[in-house]
């Protein structure tokens, strides 16, 4: 994969009305999950305090209800808020991602405002 292809050059939304930007483009997101799931599903060489990878991966997955490890997954998180319709295109982005792979979409959200005390 060429350096062009792993950044955008113009990282602002869409002047015109009723665009978007998806980037990496739709198919490099079915492909590149596919590698990823084969890559990280096999990576027992890696360890981390002293477990391999794959089995951290798969003791994740199970713990968020994803017990088929052939399945991938496609996710995505956003701030706890109200969603915009960016966010909302995002959900959609990754549950038609997810069909297109036979796998499951998740949308995690991400809160990191400490409590006002």
């Amino acid at each position: 994969m060429s350096n062009a292809a792993l950044s955008y050059p113009d990282w602002k939304a869409p002047a015109e009305d009723g665009k978007f930007l998806i980037w990496p483009e739709p198919s490099q997101i079915v492909s590149q999950t596919l590698a990823n799931q084969k890559q990280l599903s096999s990576s027992d060489q890696i360890r981390i305090s002293g477990i391999p990878l794959n089995e951290l991966r798969r003791a994740q997955r199970a713990a968020i209800g994803h017990i088929d490890d052939a399945k991938p997954i496609v996710a995505a998180g956003h701030q706890t808020e109200l969603i915009h319709p960016g966010v909302w295109v995002k959900h959609i982005l990754i549950n038609a991602a997810a069909r297109a792979l036979g796998g499951v979409a998740y949308q995690f959200a991400v809160d990191t405002d400490a409590p006002i005390i």
